[in-house]
């Protein structure tokens, strides 16, 4: 079982997360806050910027197949549209028969794996709850990665939903992370990370405090701690070329580098190459792109004091050069040490080789979803 007990600068919501289904007074303010609403109503499409082979036509024509299904919510049985979305999502098991997906989504607190068993929320039954919502999405903003060779890219960015009754609908602003791969003539999406961007008001301190105003006793948090890291499951590389040891020690080299707090040292962990760099945290609204702008973040962010433990998490590498680490981490956070409160969180890193060194090239993290919104 990997513990790792970390101090990083990523903060993100309380750690209760009540059942999928619950309107939020939280999910409620994020989508009418009167800024960002007014903001969301003049999004206009920024230029698409492509790294490799794979272009931004073919990553934009697979997302419209996405949002194509994702409309036909409106037309047809719930059921049925949701089971045609899911069908987009790839089935591929590894090595010790468990499905390769990593779903993080926009309302739902849970990491979807599509393990079909009792209780446990899969990727269609995630979507007949969504398309209630009559969901039709818009990219604002986007880049795209190819990893490894030909068959694998990231497609990260902004979009801008419009969700609610026809007629009466409110568009909501969102950041989301695809890596789609392809089997034989067919793309799916293996990873799936979509998060409601964050109040454009929320900044360094302030934001902090907005997140963690839900005190949680010293007690209880050792308590909840300790019952997250025995819940734990070890990460599994998804295919042989990059081991599930890869993940551990850069999530460590990032870590440690947060413990200096010094924003440089944080930032010499992200890519540096001309348009290899999206970077999605947790309470800024904006998609950085340049390792300048990772920079400034966590020059605001390393004076938080927080740390905590990875409670979920997946490997998937892409050739030898690249890898996914995504899942869900506890933490606590404040300016006190032994009176920090605990938060939930997801995360998604996109880490690539160069030359002997790894370096970050997508990092998207999101404060827990508390249900749908509304």
């Amino acid at each position: 079982m990997l513990r790792v007990v970390v101090l990083w600068a990523c903060v993100a919501a309380s750690l209760a997360a009540p059942p999928v289904g619950r309107v939020t007074a939280d999910a409620a303010a994020s989508v009418r806050d009167a800024d960002a609403l007014g903001a969301r109503r003049q999004a206009t499409r920024r230029a698409c910027t492509a790294v490799g082979t794979i272009t931004c036509a073919t990553a934009q024509d697979n997302f419209k197949k996405w949002n194509d299904a994702l409309q036909s919510c409106r037309t047809k049985d719930v059921k049925v549209a949701a089971e045609e979305i899911a069908a987009l999502y790839s089935v591929e098991k590894d090595p010790k028969d468990l499905p390769i997906l990593s779903f993080l989504p926009t309302v739902s607190p849970n990491h979807i794996k599509d393990i079909k068993k009792d209780g446990v929320e899969d990727t269609t039954d995630y979507f007949v709850d969504f398309c209630g919502k009559n969901p039709a999405g818009k990219i604002t903003d986007d880049i795209v990665m190819q990893l490894g060779g030909t068959d694998a890219y990231l497609h990260s960015g902004l979009y801008t939903f419009e969700l609610g009754d026809i007629g009466a609908q409110s568009p909501v602003q969102a950041r989301f992370s695809y890596v789609w791969k392809k089997y034989g003539n067919d793309w799916k999406i293996t990873h799936h990370h979509s998060s409601l961007a964050p109040i454009a008001a929320r900044r360094s301190g302030e934001a902090a405090a907005e997140l963690t105003a839900d005190d949680t006793a010293a007690e209880e948090t050792a308590a909840l701690v300790a019952k997250a890291a025995e819940a734990a499951p070890s990460p599994t590389s998804r295919r042989l070329l990059t081991t599930p040891e890869d993940a551990a020690t850069n999530f460590k080299k990032w870590v440690d580098a947060l413990k200096t707090k010094n924003a440089d040292t944080v930032a010499a962990l992200y890519s540096t190459a001309p348009g290899e760099l999206s970077f999605l945290p947790t309470v800024e609204p904006k998609h950085l792109k340049t390792n300048a702008e990772a920079k400034d973040y966590f020059v605001k962010f390393v004076k938080s004091n927080p740390y905590g433990i990875i409670t979920d998490e997946q490997v998937q590498a892409f050739g030898t050069d690249a890898y996914l680490h995504s899942g869900l981490y506890t933490f606590a956070l404040g300016e006190t040490m032994g009176k920090q409160t605990m938060n939930a969180a997801r995360f998604s890193y996109v880490w690539k080789k160069y030359g002997n060194d790894w370096k970050i090239i997508h990092h998207h993290s999101s404060k827990q979803p508390t249900g749908i919104i509304s």
